[in-house]
Formats: C-alpha cells, structure tokens, sequence
C-alpha cells in the first residue's frame, strides 16, 4: 500500500514522533488508533508510516495490526494470539511456559 504514497508528510512526521515518545506526545503511552472513513487512505497511510519508520530506525520492533485489511483482521481474539507471540518481553521467568490463557 505504501508504494507511489504521496502527500501527508506532516501526519506521517507527528506519526513518527508519537512512535518515538517524542514532543507534544511524550508519556502519552504508545498506541496508535486511526480511523476515518472508508476508502480515506488509512491502511496507505500507515504502510507508509510502517515503511519510513523501519527505515529510519532498523532496530526498532514495530508490532502493527491492519483490522479488517485482511481475512480475520477483525477478529480480536486472534489478532491478541498474534499479539501474545510478538512480545518477547511478556513477564514470564526462564521456567515459565508462555500460554496464551484459553478463557481471554
């Protein structure tokens, strides 16, 4: 989707500041929502985002999730299952098995 992205340059810089925990967004938490009416650029948008972003900072872990751009996007429970298997840092000891809880 990001590919021939033109314009929106100053969404897509407060974007990478909010990802960076920087400016006006500083300790405001790290999640995104973006919503808009459908057909409005939103899923290029965020590949765009994805794409710069990546490229500015290669060792960053970005975790994104496209909802309903895809067969089951919208599905919350699987969408956590991806999520749970994402985060490396879940606080589990070296001893503990990492489950995803059946009754979530």
């Amino acid at each position: 989707h990001s590919t021939g992205y033109v314009g929106r340059t100053d969404v897509i810089g407060k974007m990478v500041k909010f990802a960076d925990g920087a400016g006006t967004y500083a300790g405001t938490g790290g999640l995104l929502v973006l919503e808009g009416s459908a057909g409005s650029g939103k899923t290029a948008l965020l590949a765009k985002l994805l794409t710069v972003y990546s490229t500015a900072r290669p060792g960053a872990k970005v975790i994104y999730h496209f909802a309903g751009a895809a067969a089951g996007g919208s599905d919350l429970r699987r969408f956590l299952r991806r999520l749970w298997r994402l985060l490396p840092e879940a606080p589990f000891s070296e001893h503990e098995e990492k489950v995803f809880p059946e009754d979530f």
